[in-house]
């Protein structure tokens, strides 16, 4: 019987499974603060053979797991939030526990980029002997047709993890760009590739429903789907703010969002409510003046140093900041005598 995973809250196998008892080390998901350990598939198979789908307790000669409780893990497993709050060795034990078959559950086996490196940008996970990816994988080939392959059969796996940019990865990513880097601000098929900065990154942290007033009312998408608050939680409310000209202050916004905090400082969803990227790009060491341009191969690189040094009208300032614009050493020799 197929369940509808908007009524999982109905059924007492999905309470146990997201039960609010903290600290009792059950195995449980405890709301989210926790995943679902190979111990806590015992518990919520013999929750299932002592109770019935509703929550009500089973008579004694009457103790098994019927169709609506395997419906309801097998909807629980599918969910795209619910069911990535299984440990790995967890799945196959719920397909085991509750008679469910491997080919009809689907990730059978969750890829645990956590545990990934990132290298040169791509996040890489490595098969050893203390880390063994367990479960397989449908690879799709460039004919067209696809092929099974068993965890075992590989021995890397490098990829993107996801497909939308995370707020406070983005927050992070700014701020090592010290608020100057680049973007493509749209996130259709328009390019708009441009500079931005940021001044400063306002951050308001709220425990109740309160909302900043540039917030938008009504329901909020994150990246993990809707905003569903949790006890113990809080939503900081994010801004990235700039300044229009080097006098006035950082009031104008880039970008703004909101990141939602479990009781134990997990985040549990985020989403921008407007300027998010498609995907920018930084540069954190120093400025070769005189590289090749790759943008515009025609463009002189004497030329573009000579156009941005005598661009400065204060030569006392440039002076002052020539080490830290990576300036080369003989960039005065540049200069044409001013009036």
């Amino acid at each position: 019987m197929p369940i509808n995973p908007s009524n999982l809250s109905n059924y007492g196998l999905f309470k146990k499974f997201w039960q609010t008892d903290e600290g009792t080390h059950d195995g449980l998901a405890h709301r989210g603060l926790d995943e679902v350990t190979p111990q806590g598939v015992d518990t919520l198979a013999t929750y299932a053979l002592d109770h019935e789908a509703d929550g009500t307790v089973s008579a004694p000669d009457a103790r098994k797991i019927d169709d609506t409780e395997k419906s309801v893990m097998r909807a629980i497993l599918e969910h795209d939030h619910y069911g990535a709050f299984f440990e790995l060795d967890a799945r196959p034990k719920v397909l085991e526990k509750f008679a469910l078959p491997a080919a009809d559950v689907h990730p059978t086996s969750a890829v645990p980029w956590a545990k990934a490196e990132t290298v040169e940008g791509t996040k890489v996970l490595k098969q050893t002997d203390d880390f063994v990816v367990r479960g397989g994988f449908t690879v799709e080939l460039d004919d067209g047709s696809s092929k099974r392959v068993t965890a075992g059969e590989v021995s890397q796996i490098a990829g993107e993890s996801q497909k939308d940019m995370r707020l406070s990865q983005y927050m992070v990513w700014v701020g090592q760009n010290q608020g100057m880097y680049a973007t493509d601000g749209s996130t259709g098929v328009v390019v708009s590739n441009g500079m931005r900065w940021v001044n400063k990154i306002d951050i308001r942290e709220d425990t109740g429903e309160e909302r900043p007033k540039w917030a938008p009312s009504g329901d909020l998408a994150g990246i993990e789907g809707p905003l569903v608050r949790q006890a113990g939680d809080k939503v900081l409310w994010v801004q990235g703010l700039y300044a229009s000209n080097p006098t006035s202050d950082p009031t104008s916004t880039n970008f703004a969002g909101w990141v939602q905090v479990s009781k134990s400082g997990r985040i549990v969803n985020e989403g921008f409510t407007t300027g998010q990227p498609d995907f920018g790009w930084g540069a954190t060491g120093n400025l070769d003046w005189l590289a090749k341009s790759s943008f515009n191969p025609y463009m002189d690189p004497e030329l573009r140093l000579k156009l941005f040094v005598n661009g400065v009208a204060d030569v006392a300032k440039l002076e002052a900041q020539a080490e830290a614009l990576g300036l080369p050493k003989d960039w005065k020799k540049y200069l044409e005598p001013q009036g």
